[in-house]
């Protein structure tokens, strides 16, 4: 054992930093990425970090969801990806009817759940006498029910619910031409379709323009496009063969170069100009979230592939440190979701409004943001109502 230890000191440092690597990175057990897991239960964690109370010293992990990347993103991208993996098997085994019936049938479950959370949101806040309600829509509740059941009506905090389950209703259509070997003309679709909504919103829209978030027109650019990788997964895996630390070495510089503009406002740019310029006006305007800017997507292009390959080659230290809170989470994303809901009207009567403008004040918001996660994990792993919300 002791000539083992001492012929390994005696090795080059960048064979023991192999070797270490070669420990720490993921190697797959099961059939199951249990990276996407990780990082879907990363995003449901930022999420509920940032929709609970208010500003705080967690928000530095988060970006509070101002970075110009947010949890919304890596879930709509990440659903997508899992929905062109899982389904594929589907349609090749089972035929497109098959792939048509369940996903319609998800659709339906989130179309189901989407309603119930937003009427309920709706006269829950009221009934907790906070402002989100309108007083037209509370004399009205026949109305305002209607105008939810044909999306013509979306609620904060359930308006990503509604773009869930027109994505999933329009699936099929890309399952089609995927099968079909119309790649292509799918990705020239999903990219004239955001185009479009880009320059006439009103017109991309149609038929459903009263809805103002994550309108599914251009918000389907992650979730097509994540698709088309997921079903092509081993094309892709093979074509990026050996590429990996190009790609890692690329996507955390864009990721480190955005993060210094986002510190700096824009203000590292005037190391270009003789005279002070104010980019931070133009930037915020490049990477609104609604009804996603370019900037945006620039800024998943570099998120998305340096988290997945970061936690490759990490693994092993990521996981143990927090696989145990993250992963249930993610694996119970949706369920995670609607419990997280309930916990919005409670934090909005306790917490007051000025409540994270001084360090004592983040430090609370921050202690009630990690209550809320545990207790979301706590109901995860206790099952509480599995057999009621969906999973």
């Amino acid at each position: 054992m002791a000539a083992e230890y001492g012929a390994r000191l005696t090795q080059p440092w960048w064979r023991q930093v192999w070797r270490l690597w070669q420990t720490w990175s993921y190697q797959a057990e099961t059939t199951r990425d249990l990276r996407l897991d990780f990082l879907r239960g990363f995003c449901i964690f930022m999420m509920i970090v940032d929709h609970i109370a208010g500003p705080s010293w967690l928000h530095t992990i988060t970006g509070g969801n101002s970075f110009y990347v947010s949890a919304a993103e890596g879930f709509v991208f990440i659903s997508g990806l899992l929905l062109g993996i899982v389904y594929r098997p589907i349609l090749e085994k089972q035929g497109f009817g098959a792939a048509l019936k369940k996903v319609l049938l998800r659709a339906w479950k989130i179309y189901l759940l989407m309603v119930v959370l937003t009427v309920g949101f709706h006269y829950g806040s009221w009934a907790a006498g906070l402002a989100w309600p309108s007083p037209d829509e509370l004399s009205r509740p026949v109305s305002f029910v209607w105008s939810v059941l044909t999306f013509g009506r979306t609620f904060f905090i359930t308006d990503i619910l509604v773009m869930y389950t027109l994505l999933l209703v329009g699936a099929p259509i890309a399952f089609w031409m995927l099968r079909h070997g119309s790649t292509w003309l799918l990705l020239i679709c999903s990219w004239s379709l955001w185009g479009l909504y880009q320059v006439n919103p009103e017109l991309a829209s149609q038929p459903l323009t009263t809805i103002n978030a994550f309108h599914p027109a251009t918000w389907q650019i992650f979730f097509v496009n994540a698709m088309v990788l997921g079903y092509h997964r081993k094309r892709v895996i093979e074509a990026l063969s050996g590429l990996h630390w190009v790609i890692f070495v690329l996507s955390g510089s864009l990721f480190l170069t955005l993060l210094v503009i986002y510190l700096t406002q824009g203000g590292v740019f005037n190391i270009f100009f003789e005279e002070e310029v104010f980019m931070h006006p133009w930037i915020t305007e490049m990477t609104i979230k609604d009804p996603l800017r370019p900037g945006r997507i620039i800024a998943a292009l570099a998120v998305f592939p340096f988290a997945y390959l970061l936690l490759t080659y990490l693994w092993k230290p990521l996981s143990t440190i927090g696989s145990w809170l993250i992963m249930p989470l993610g694996q119970h994303s949706l369920y995670a979701y609607t419990m997280h809901v309930p916990l919005l009207i409670f934090d909005n009567l306790v917490l007051p409004d000025s409540a994270g403008m001084t360090f004592a004040g983040q430090s609370v918001n921050a202690f009630a943001q990690l209550v809320g996660v545990f207790m979301i994990w706590f109901l995860i792993k206790r099952r509480f109502l599995f057999s009621v919300v969906p999973q």
